[in-house]
């Protein structure tokens, strides 16, 4: 895929069709939304360090929010103002990085 295409924004429907595949998030008006369970602060920034990670990895970072005990995870590509394959991608990535540290 190519980068020019991982920044087209998807429309509603193609947004929901991704989401039913990918568990936990949901579409929230502009952003696409997930609240981890973390159970304690700790696990939180543990969490949040592993997301901050792949975000570097992909040149791609979301809104993070720690609170005792969870994280909530806002994805956009803030320079289309909408939902993007990449957004898509870094979702399923932090699903598998909660999951490695036992979070749900």
């Amino acid at each position: 895929m190519s980068p020019a295409s991982e920044k087209v924004p998807l429309t509603e429907v193609e947004i929901e069709d991704a989401l039913t595949e990918i568990d936990g998030w949901t579409f929230k008006g502009q952003v696409i939304e997930r609240i981890f369970k973390t159970g304690n602060f700790n696990d939180g920034v543990a969490l949040i360090g592993e997301i901050a990670k792949s975000a570097d990895e992909m040149d791609h970072h979301p809104d993070v929010f720690l609170s005792y005990p969870k994280v909530k995870v806002h994805l956009m590509t803030h320079d289309v103002h909408g939902i993007t394959k990449l957004d898509i991608e870094l979702a399923r990535k932090i699903n598998e990085l909660a999951l490695s540290q036992g979070i749900y």
